[in-house]
């Protein structure tokens, strides 16, 4: 009677509890419980627009990181998303951003701003710009703006104007008039256009690398000295790559790009301007009636380039053309075939040397006074098996231009 059972319940209920697995949580990183987005939402709640002599739908007048939460449409007549503070990054989300009626920008800045950074979506439809970044330079943008993984689509007249120092990557320009203008020391890599006038268009110690730009009056025009397009492709523009008049003796840089299908010329740097176009591909198509593949003035660099079939119907297409006045331009190195003229200079003091020309109508057509490696034919050899043979390429002079 004194030992009563101290279990009033289920044997297997009390069993039960005294096995439980262990109160301590897993080894291991627990995720946190989700809180607040990061970033500030584009709405007309968080960044209303305003109507002041800048209109715009959307206007952002604080710094910090904000974002697309669904596809926008702009008002008729306004601005899209006016930045009116520095230090702004804005990411479309995947998302599209819309204009109106008459809508003139898409994303501007209409003051100097630093630190705008746009990222990974869709602008489309706008009048103006679709992104202008306006007003910078070194002095007031320490901090650079920079676009990238954008899509614009639409017939605005510009589709990015950016500052001094900016940074394009990955933009995709379909239709704009103008595509990418830029100022000094700008970087533009990676973008793909179709325009209908200039495609990219920079100035001093600006570089363009691996863009493609197809369609419009020019491609690539290089505007200041030490401007540089680098492993581009350009084709069906009227003048492919351009280089401004009078950039002085640093010149521009115009190597490894592949241009064709021209209407005038596939690289132009006459006129004053001076360049180094080195390593480049120029196909020209009779069709279009090309004037040269590539056109060259004074102090000017053409080396180690292959330029073909560049051919009019009245017979006076050059593959290379130096046109200048003082001369002292160095053409080596290069391959031109299938050309009406291969290599023409109307002006002396230039240095013409171990070239190699084929097809052409005429091989050579140079002014007087120019400074010429010998010209010879290379020997047809008999049928080559094995290690050895050949018959020499017509000339043991190291500079001599091969004819074959």
């Amino acid at each position: 009677m004194q030992f009563r059972a101290l279990c009033t319940i289920p044997l297997s209920l009390c069993l039960s509890a005294t096995i439980a697995g262990p109160l301590s949580p897993p080894a291991g990183p627990v995720a946190p419980t989700p809180g607040p987005e990061p970033r500030i939402a584009i709405n007309a709640a968080n960044t209303p627009g305003d109507n002041d002599a800048t209109p715009s739908t959307f206007k952002i007048t604080q710094p910090g990181s904000y974002y697309l939460a669904s596809n926008l449409t702009g008002a008729d007549g306004k601005d899209g998303i006016e930045i009116a503070a520095s230090n702004v990054t804005i990411d479309l989300n995947g998302f599209t951003l819309q204009a109106g009626n008459g809508s003139p920008s898409g994303i501007v800045t209409h003051t100097a701003m630093k630190g705008v950074v746009i990222r990974n979506g869709i602008v489309s439809g706008w009048v103006d710009r679709a992104i202008g970044l306006q007003g910078q330079s070194y002095a007031v943008a320490a901090s650079a703006p920079v676009i990238s993984d954008v899509t614009i689509t639409g017939s605005c007249e510009v589709a990015i104007e950016v500052a001094s120092g900016a940074r394009v990557e990955s933009v995709a320009i379909d239709g704009a008039s103008s595509g990418i203008v830029a100022y000094l020391g700008a970087t533009i890599r990676n973008c793909t256009l179709l325009t209908g006038s200039t495609g990219i268009s920079v100035d001093a110690g600006s570089v363009i690398e691996h863009c493609t730009v197809r369609g419009g009056d020019g491609g690539i025009y290089l505007g200041g000295r030490g401007a540089v397009a680098r492993n581009c492709t350009l084709s069906d523009n009227y003048i492919g790559i351009s280089v401004a008049a009078g950039v002085g003796i640093e010149g521009a840089v115009i190597q490894d790009c592949s241009v064709s299908g021209f209407f005038s010329y596939g690289i132009s740097a006459a006129g004053g301007a001076t360049a180094r176009v080195e390593g480049n591909s120029v196909t020209g198509d009779a069709s279009k009636n090309p004037t040269a593949g590539i056109w060259v003035g004074d102090l000017s660099q053409v080396l180690n380039n292959v330029v073909r079939n560049v051919r009019a119907a009245g017979g006076a297409s050059s593959g290379i053309l130096i046109s200048g006045s003082t001369g002292r331009s160095s053409v080596r190195g290069n391959t031109v075939a299938n050309c009406d003229k291969g290599i023409r200079a109307t002006n002396g003091g230039n240095g013409i040397y171990a070239n190699a020309l084929t097809l052409n109508t005429k091989q050579f057509e140079l002014a007087a006074n120019n400074r010429v490696g010998p010209i010879a034919t290379g020997t047809l050899s008999p049928q080559i098996d094995g290690n050895s043979g050949g018959s020499g390429m017509g000339s043991t002079d190291p500079n001599a231009n091969i004819l074959y």
